[in-house]
């Protein structure tokens, strides 16, 4: 547990309680946990980014999804995967593995063969 919990995560989830903007931002949700595991997910609201890294789970599969929750809908998102640019996404600019759904929310589809790591950055 202590490697998994790094900087007392535990104890300042505890002493320190979110407040109301922590439960605005963006966040990750309908991960298949079996095909895919969440190394890291956080917010930077510094660089208005979203930073996901994806494992392969415990069954192989050739693809996974994840949604993204509470992006600005009138923003657009530079989506980059594995440190490299994979293009803009906004409402009216959809891109093949990333969509808006009709709910506001966003939809990123990915191979699962090795890690990744996505980043979702506001301009």
């Amino acid at each position: 547990m202590a490697r998994l919990n790094r900087g007392s995560g535990l104890r300042r989830l505890y002493t320190e309680q979110w407040g109301e903007a922590q439960y605005k931002q963006p966040y990750i949700s309908d991960v298949d946990m079996l095909a895919a595991g969440v190394s890291q997910a956080f917010y930077d609201a510094k660089k208005d980014a979203l930073i996901v890294t994806l494992i392969p789970g415990p069954i192989k599969t050739r693809s996974v999804s994840f949604v993204v929750r509470q992006l600005d809908a009138g923003k657009i998102y530079e989506l980059i995967k594995d440190g490299k640019a994979t293009g803009e996404l906004s409402l009216t600019h959809q891109l093949e593995s990333a969509t808006w759904l009709k709910d506001g929310a966003v939809l990123i589809t990915t191979s699962m063969s090795a890690p990744h790591t996505f980043v979702l950055v506001g301009k």
